[in-house]
């Protein structure tokens, strides 16, 4: 359906009374203009809002990826539409509007157009939708954040997404919260959002830290040790994952990397033939990033029988046409065996196939660090391990198991 077939529609929808028009787009098959992931443009379908106030008289609505207070007072200024709708955004944040008021935009728990709690593991299941950023969507009351019966000193170990959200949420409740980073707070959250394609990422990062940060959280910038976590009254381990690597001859080789590695400022810029060992997310977005840099092309050598196994549909959808769009070769069924001077040597079907490669990425997965977590609990110590640490996920689930930890504590 066109803008033009629209706008003739909104103007007959005008003419026979309709008090206003709140223009959206998509539909199931093409849900990525319909609950735009975070891949594509914030604000999505404005254009379109733009196109009809117009032609019409009455107020129209913008709506679609409209996530910050900033944006959509500049979408409202500009005369673009008369109201802003959203949806999302009210999931993560159902004092949205409150805050943006208030002028207190930093409070607001952002959205992050990833739909996994809303579609994924809610909509799309047939169960009661959730939210990533908000684990108590749902849940108001019984996962409330209620004042300690004993506030005690409480150790957080590791700042990525799990661990901020443990603390933040212990802190409000009234306990006296020291967290342990030893690298920079935000955990993988800077490698998640280092691509442009993956920016609104960069508003999770950002307030996660905000909220320890204004709840008086302690922060030691320092790896934990078993001595230092000594006299707290619980410890929340968030010490996140380490890449699984590859059991493979040649993997040390000098043009060989981690993708976890070229995920962030300075890191590896390649070119020529490049090959991505592993087609789960990390390694299908370390395939689009580099696939749309001029003179290099990308394969994707993947073990199992597809790639992007566990990815939301929404991304499914988006990568799938970056993949055919940047003439991105997909080798499933294919299990590497070396990697040589000539490439990336593998088996597939019962034969034996070399992959030429200027450069290699690996993205095999990620083991989750539970040595300390072990220590603790044979030490006594009355410990919860959140996040990566206890299972690899998404951000869902370091969200999800740091603020019940933080409750529990």
């Amino acid at each position: 359906m066109t803008i033009e077939d629209t706008i003739y529609y909104a103007k007959r929808l005008e003419e026979l009374g309709c008090a206003a028009i709140d223009v959206s787009g998509g539909d199931h098959h093409q849900m990525i203009h319909q609950v735009t992931p975070m891949q594509l443009s914030r604000g999505h379908n404005v254009w379109a809002a733009e196109a009809i106030k117009k032609a019409v008289s009455i107020p129209v609505f913008a709506t679609g990826s409209i996530t910050q207070p900033d944006y959509a007072e500049e979408i409202l200024a500009s005369g673009k539409a008369d109201f802003i709708s959203m949806g999302r955004p009210l999931l993560a944040d159902p004092y949205w509007a409150k805050k943006a008021m208030e002028g207190h935009p930093e409070d607001i728990s952002p959205c992050i157009r990833c739909n996994e709690g809303c579609l994924d593991r809610g909509n799309h299941l047939g169960k009661s939708i959730n939210c990533t950023m908000n684990p108590t969507l749902g849940f108001e009351d019984a996962l409330a954040i209620r004042p300690a019966s004993n506030p005690g000193k409480i150790a957080v170990v590791g700042g990525g997404p799990a661990g901020l959200k443990a603390a933040d949420t212990a802190a409000l409740r009234g306990h006296d919260v020291t967290l342990f980073e030893k690298r920079s707070l935000g955990g993988y959250l800077h490698e998640a959002s280092y691509p442009e394609f993956k920016a609104d990422i960069r508003d999770a990062l950002k307030y996660l830290v905000t909220q320890v940060e204004k709840h008086h959280v302690h922060l030691v910038e320092k790896e934990a040790t078993l001595e230092d976590l000594k006299g707290y009254d619980a410890v929340i381990v968030a010490a996140g994952t380490t890449p699984a690597g590859l059991p493979a001859p040649g993997a040390d080789r000098p043009n060989v990397t981690l993708a976890l590695d070229a995920l962030k400022p300075g890191g590896v810029k390649p070119s020529g033939e490049i090959t991505v060992i592993g087609g789960g997310l990390i390694g299908v977005e370390t395939a689009v990033l580099f696939s749309g840099e001029p003179g290099c092309h990308v394969n994707i050598v993947e073990m199992l029988p597809q790639i992007m196994n566990g990815c939301s549909d929404c991304d499914h959808i988006v990568y799938s046409d970056k993949i055919k769009e940047n003439g991105i070769t997909v080798y499933t069924s294919s299990r590497v065996t070396a990697i040589t001077d000539q490439g990336v040597e593998m088996e597939q079907g019962g034969r034996k196939i070399t992959v030429p490669a200027d450069h290699v990425f690996i993205a095999t997965g990620m083991k989750p660090n539970r040595s300390l977590c072990q220590q603790l609990e044979d030490s006594g110590v009355r410990v919860f391990n959140v996040g990566d640490s206890l299972t690899p996920g998404k951000i869902y689930d370091a969200v999800h198991t740091g603020c019940k930890a933080g409750l529990k504590v």
